[in-house]
């Protein structure tokens, strides 16, 4: 049973919302390599797109076994937390998605699987939790010095990376990326990634005070244009490029449905909230609320650390 995080603000730094994971679960990395350069080149969506893939297709498999699936998304990758029932099955997955990803997009994504003991046989405890959103969205959140160490692991050991291999994607026949980039209000749009100096309560501590000063001086509803939900609005017609990319991801639907499927659900979803944010089963209200909770990336990307 995973920790649970319902306020992230009071909570989302207490180990007591958390749970070290057992011995024989595992730490699945998905990463793109060289995301950075290839955004440069104009493929920071084919690279949101990949990493997407790989936490849809994760979270399928978790819940399909029952298990929660504690899963953190970084816009250019994944880390989830995998149960030792899960283990073959991830390994198969991450081995397609690598695939699928280099023949569908030319971009390399790579994958490997970590043990938790090991990590705790080096004095690197891992702890998870659920930060909950609502009755049906939930994302991991993660503590301990485990979890970049897991990610350093694979990135500088090729051993312990996972080869591609043509296997089945189950999960993203329903992945879609339709949304027009949301402009700064300012002109300038900034990421902060704060790693604390000391291991420990102490970083927490540290953290903890930091991240409240942050809060107070920038307050998230007015520098963050996704936790304004006015000012979020769903695209009546997706651009090709859109849902060019969410052809290339499995689906036994022949295209010219997947295509009509797709031009008429985001119509739907548009003339929803232009007449008010409902239109018979479709509330657009609710999922533009749940939107800008997901998109939330201040409350999403903190690296906290703490030691053994």
């Amino acid at each position: 049973m995973l920790g649970r995080v319902f306020d992230f603000d009071e909570e989302a730094l207490n180990l007591n919302h958390y749970k070290a994971l057992p011995n024989d679960w595992y730490l699945a990395i998905a990463d793109v390599v060289s995301s950075t350069q290839l955004a440069q080149k104009g493929k920071d969506k084919d690279v949101n797109f990949v990493a997407a893939a790989s936490l849809a297709v994760l979270k399928h498999q978790l819940e399909l076994t029952g298990n929660a699936p504690a899963i953190q998304f970084g816009g250019d990758g994944v880390i989830a937390a995998v149960p030792f029932e899960c283990r073959d099955e991830t390994h198969q997955n991450l081995a397609a998605l690598a695939y699928w990803s280099a023949n569908s997009f030319d971009i390399s994504l790579r994958v490997g699987m970590v043990s938790v003991g090991e990590l705790n046989q080096a004095g690197l405890p891992c702890y998870a939790s659920l930060q909950v959103l609502d009755e049906l969205n939930a994302f991991g959140l993660f503590l301990g010095d485990g979890i970049q160490a897991a990610d350093d692991w694979i990135k500088k050991d090729p051993s312990r990376q996972i080869q591609p291999s043509q296997g089945p994607l189950p999960g993203l026949e329903n992945l879609s990326c339709r949304w027009h980039p949301i402009k700064s209000h300012r002109g300038v749009i900034t990421a902060i990634i704060i790693d604390p100096v000391s291991t420990g309560t102490n970083g927490i501590n540290a953290l903890n005070k930091l991240i409240k000063q942050i809060n107070e001086l920038f307050p998230l509803n007015q520098t963050s244009p996704m936790a304004q939900q006015e000012a979020l609005h769903p695209p009546a017609i997706p651009s090709w490029q859109s849902l060019h990319r969410e052809l290339k991801a499995f689906s036994d639907q022949p295209r010219y449905r997947r295509l009509v499927a797709a031009y008429f659900s985001s119509f739907m979803l548009w003339l929803a909230w232009r007449i008010g944010g409902q239109l018979g089963p479709i509330d657009a209200k609710r999922y533009l609320t749940s939107l800008s909770k997901k998109n939330r990336l201040s409350k999403t990307i903190w690296r906290t650390s703490h030691g053994a």
